[in-house]
């Protein structure tokens, strides 16, 4: 793995910031929710996934919210 992040020019990369990747594009994009997320890594459980990720979520709730403060 360490070949392909030279390779690639990734500095300081390993398994876990691959993973971290991973959910953190899926559930900014909207892709798949947070239960789908934490399915695909593997957590034991949702709750692991929400301690990771759930601050994620609040930017994506916040833009919207904003977006209609300014409408208004």
């Amino acid at each position: 793995m360490a070949f392909f992040y030279k390779l690639a020019g990734i500095v300081d990369a390993n398994t876990h910031s691959l993973r971290k990747t991973f959910g953190s594009i899926l559930i900014q994009s909207g892709e798949a929710d947070i239960y789908i997320i934490s399915k695909l890594l593997g957590h034991s459980s949702i709750k692991t996934t929400e301690k990771y990720y759930v601050d994620l979520l609040d930017e994506n709730f916040r833009k919207p919210v904003n977006g209609l403060v300014k409408l208004i």
